[in-house]
């Protein structure tokens, strides 16, 4: 009976070690129980993995959720940080970013600059402009003021003839008849001899005007005058008169006079009247130059 009451004392104890020893596996949970992948995400309590526990280089791309990493610490991320042209187009740089000291000294060319830049002349090292900076046949006549060159700009003994645009200095005019022509009208009164008129435009300059040509009365001692009308003025200093020795014996008329006229259209008309008698005129020739100033 003793025997017996040991046996169960024994087999109770027994079974009070083993509940002891099986609450202690699962409170304690031993590292060396755990097996190849038994831990996972569930497994681990929050913010219980550091940088201590993650190895070198093993972070992906794939690790990383879109727009995750929001805790980079200012100025943490250096050159060597990032890969050859990990920044590889403009939506990568921020407006207003790059300034001077950003650029490499000589490195900006022609083609970086835009062509409607419209970069103030007051910006170049060289401006105002001298006649260095001014390339070779590169100032052409649009690019010169009217009136702004003068005398003094022109290299003495440089303007040839080409350069002289016609009626430039001198504007000439001619009228020449050959055909008889006849009068009767007797002084004081005149009539225009024809073919010697001119029609011209002028400046404020004076003119030349040269006339010459063979008259005759055909009465003996008697005489043919001429002179000059300018726009229907008579120019008394240019009238001349001739005499035929014999009757219709024949002489020379000529005068020349230079009267300043203003600017603008004009008619120069050659008269001609007689004393007495019949005149004739042949071979006549009337000249007018412009001497502008």
């Amino acid at each position: 009976m003793m025997k017996e009451a040991q046996m169960m004392a024994i087999s109770a104890v027994a079974v009070v070690l083993s509940i002891i020893a099986i609450g202690s596996a699962v409170i304690l949970k031993p590292t060396a129980t755990i097996g190849a992948g038994a831990v996972g995400s569930n497994e681990l309590a929050d913010n219980s993995v550091t940088g201590a526990k993650v190895a070198d280089g093993t972070i992906t791309d794939a690790d990383i959720v879109s727009g995750g990493i929001s805790r980079i610490a200012d100025g943490a991320i250096t050159l060597a940080k990032l890969a050859a042209d990990a920044i590889v187009s403009l939506e990568n740089i921020a407006d207003n970013s790059i300034t001077s000291i950003n650029i490499q000294d000589g490195t900006i060319t022609d083609a970086d600059i835009s062509s409607t830049a419209a970069i103030d002349p007051s910006k170049l090292a060289t401006y105002p402009f001298g006649l260095d900076d001014l390339a070779t046949d590169s100032v052409n006549s649009a690019k010169v003021v009217d009136n702004s060159i003068t005398s003094a700009d022109i290299q003495d003994g440089t303007i040839q003839t080409e350069d002289i645009a016609e009626n430039a200095l001198t504007q000439t005019a001619e009228n020449f008849a050959d055909a008889v022509a006849i009068t009767t009208q007797e002084e004081p009164n005149y009539e225009n001899l024809d073919s010697a008129r001119i029609d011209i435009t002028t400046d404020n300059s004076p003119v030349l005007i040269l006339f010459s040509g063979v008259f005759s009365n055909n009465i003996a001692g008697r005489r043919v005058r001429v002179g000059l009308v300018i726009d229907g003025n008579l120019y008394i200093t240019a009238t001349r008169t001739g005499t035929s020795v014999g009757a219709s014996d024949p002489f020379v008329l000529a005068f020349n006079c230079m009267p300043t006229l203003s600017a603008g259209p004009h008619t120069i008309q050659v008269i001609w009247w007689v004393d007495i008698g019949q005149g004739t005129a042949y071979n006549r020739t009337l000249d007018i130059v412009e001497l502008k100033r």
